[in-house]
């Protein structure tokens, strides 16, 4: 069913019935009648079109008065009273409300393309005014390198301050970077109207399409056989010359691209390219509506989370200032003692000798070279210059981008301007209602110089982690030699172990609603002090990292109003995804408290107990063991401001094809939700079955072959 914003356009296509098929005339009847009814419920004109297979031209047939009636009764018209077929049947309809006065004129035409006519319409619509854009852009290709470079020298890297901060070296680095290339590439604005035309359409095609109307036209006014004839060699003619132009022009694309674009050319002829938005008058309004969402969405969950919290975590470390303020500039020292007894349990790790973080080492101008190199050529749009672009004269900038990040570093600032953030909305997955803004996700998009300190600081991150052993075991995402494969290989094992001892697996795959955005940064700030033993310069550079964040979102070059951030880590970031496992790190200290198996993946968290299901009551203590541990987690992280979702929360039952029948009516109730046991569970991309044959899984695949086989079956000529 398509739909614009006044106008629901809805195709029907019914089989015929036969014996080979089941179909009965009588239950299509019944659906017709329940779906009339339903959509006279929805806002909007309505067109219903199709082939119906009911000969209209029989009227007297019972099938046909209750067809008619059901329409008629519904409100509806039937308009079309000619025949559609090549037997001379009326099959081919066109249904709308006479009050509408939808359809202007009608008229069925044979094409001799089909057994069936071609029915066309005529809607009251005014049409829409050409879509007229404004096009911003920087002709960097033509521009002069050397008188560029000269300028680089002179004005971004001799008239450097010195002795200043990162904010002021950030500050002269954007602003003299903007003057630079506003001198040497200033920004065009040209306004154009759309007009769409493939990029394979020639004038050969053209002038074979002008004959063919030409000849056509004189077929309909002559009705001669021979220039009917005509008519089909032309048409055939045009056919061939659209399939070879599109042939050669896109066989010579897949060949001269690189991967990349690659992809992007085949996802284009198989009409994969549509970004998905809900209908907005302007993008201007969509981007404010976007803004206004993401932050009332994380406030709205962050007050409830509020009230379900009985016991906070003490402020010793405030951002806010409630207690000991960490301002740019202050020194950060962390007492232990200081927090709550409840806070304790779960926040010290294993006993051994651990080397605190005071500093984050100063890079090397090769470091920085690699990093920069390792950046992907996308670019922001708050960036003064393209990244591709400033990677070509990376031999200038390298030693300004040290300089950032190490004054940075040593001051333990992170520069406001680097905290500025685009977010984009991307919907959650393809086949959700893209006007409901609930299916979409913000994905930040932050200036290379931010990613730059970023993976300089994640890097010193990571070594301290590693050489004291502080990682969580079980936690296989961002992290080296582990991924998706190594999680789901142990997971499998463990339940495939169990199953060959006889015995049987409930597993709870936890799910969390905006896991990035509701984290609190003082209680990160307290577990990078206490957990990771973080001091010094280096916790205020993280502390002053998250300090007054702000971003806008932007839909097709139009932004939102800004925004601040106090809370959460952004998607998208270098340092968001690491900080988000390290904030759940006492997750893990929570399950082994209570002796079960688990594994995480990033926010993804499996829960799992085996039993013996011969031995009397051991179902039911494992199930108790089960709900308790998930119950401690819920409280902790209710205390710690992320919230359990758990409606999307998924029970999962494993045993051997012998017990599984005996498992079943089993349910986990988690504070008055009760979950149902899931016949598949789909884990990190993978389909777990009750006896874990892997069948589901297998045929998941093969669906994902077939489905990809006919999509190269259609693009193979090219």
């Amino acid at each position: 069913m398509g739909k614009t914003k006044d106008i629901r356009l809805i195709a029907v296509y019914r089989p015929y019935p036969s014996t080979s098929n089941g179909l009965k005339t009588s239950e299509f009847l019944d659906e017709f009648e329940v779906f009339l009814g339903d959509i006279s419920l929805l806002p909007g004109k309505v067109l219903l079109t199709g082939d119906f297979n009911i000969h209209m031209d029989e009227p007297e047939k019972s099938e046909v008065k209750r067809f008619t009636c059901s329409i008629l009764d519904a409100g509806l018209e039937q308009s079309v009273n000619v025949p559609t077929h090549k037997d001379g049947h009326t099959i081919d309809l066109l249904i709308a409300h006479p009050e509408d006065n939808l359809i202007v004129e009608w008229k069925v035409t044979d094409t001799l393309l089909s057994d069936h006519f071609f029915v066309g319409c005529t809607l009251q619509r005014k049409k829409p005014d050409p879509v007229k854009i404004m096009k911003f852009s920087r002709d960097y290709h033509n521009m002069d390198t050397n008188t560029f470079i000269g300028d680089l020298n002179k004005h971004l890297l001799e008239a450097k301050p010195t002795d200043v901060s990162a904010n002021d070296l950030v500050a002269h680095y954007e602003t003299s970077l903007s003057s630079i290339v506003d001198k040497h590439c200033p920004l065009t604005t040209r306004r154009y109207t759309i007009r769409p035309r493939m990029p394979w359409y020639n004038d050969t095609i053209h002038e074979a399409r002008r004959d063919r109307r030409r000849l056509e036209n004189k077929w309909r006014k002559s009705r001669l056989n021979t220039d009917k004839d005509r008519y089909i060699v032309q048409k055939d003619i045009v056919e061939d010359l659209i399939v070879k132009a599109k042939s050669s022009y896109f066989h010579d694309k897949l060949f001269t691209a690189n991967s990349k674009q690659q992809f992007a050319t085949l996802n284009s002829l198989l009409n994969n390219n549509t970004k998905l938005l809900p209908v907005s008058d302007s993008e201007c309004q969509l981007a404010e509506r976007f803004a206004d969402f993401f932050v009332d969405k994380i406030q709205t969950i962050r007050q409830n989370l509020d009230m379900e919290s009985d016991l906070g975590v003490s402020n010793n470390v405030s951002i806010d200032g409630n207690n000991m303020c960490i301002s740019d500039g202050a020194d950060v020292t962390c007492n232990l003692h200081n927090l709550s007894d409840d806070m304790k349990g779960v926040e010290s790790i294993e006993s051994h000798d651990v080397t605190e973080l005071h500093e984050l080492k100063p890079a090397t101008l090769e470091e920085i070279d690699r990093t920069l190199k390792k950046c992907s050529n996308k670019s922001c749009l708050l960036d003064p210059i393209p990244t591709w672009l400033l990677k070509d004269h990376s031999t200038l900038f390298i030693p300004i981008l040290a300089e950032i990040v190490n004054v940075s570093f040593n001051t333990g600032i992170f520069p406001d301007s680097l905290k500025d953030a685009i977010i984009t909305p991307v919907i959650k997955k393809q086949s959700m209602d893209p006007n409901i803004l609930k299916n979409y996700r913000p994905i930040s998009n932050i200036k290379v110089v931010a990613k730059v300190a970023e993976m300089v600081a994640s890097s010193r991150l990571t070594e301290h982690l590693n050489q004291n052993n502080l990682n969580e075991s079980f936690q296989s995402a961002y992290k080296p030699l582990h991924s998706t494969e190594t999680a789901l290989l142990r997971v499998k094992n463990d339940i495939a172990s169990a199953i060959d001892n006889k015995n049987a697996v409930f597993l709870v795959m936890l799910d969390l609603s905006a896991a990035f955005d509701t984290i609190d940064h003082t209680i990160f700030v307290n577990r990078l002090c206490h957990t990771f033993h973080i001091q010094g310069c280096a916790l205020q550079w993280f502390a002053s990292y998250l300090k007054n964040r702000k971003n806008r979102v932007c839909i097709s070059g139009q932004f939102s109003n800004e925004h601040v951030l106090n809370f959460g880590l952004p998607q998208g970031s270098i340092l968001g995804p690491r900080g988000y496992t390290m904030y759940t790190h006492p997750v893990g200290d929570i399950l082994r408290r209570n002796n079960v198996s688990f594994h995480i993946y990033a926010d993804d968290t499996q829960v799992y107990v085996s039993f013996d299901p011969r031995i009397p009551d051991e179902c039911e203590r494992a199930l108790n063991r089960l709900k308790t541990c998930v119950h401690q987690i819920k409280s902790w992280m209710s205390q710690n401001k992320l919230q359990l979702n758990q409606e999307k929360t998924e029970f999962y039952i494993a045993a051997s094809s012998r017990f599984i029948s005996n498992l079943s009516g089993i349910k986990l109730n988690l504070d008055g939700v009760i979950i149902e046991p899931t016949l598949t569970l789909k884990n990190l991309g993978v389909i777990f079955d009750p006896v874990l044959n892997m069948s589901s899984q297998i045929s998941s695949v093969v669906k994902c072959v077939s489905f990809h086989l006919r999509n190269l079956s259609r693009i193979r000529r090219f």
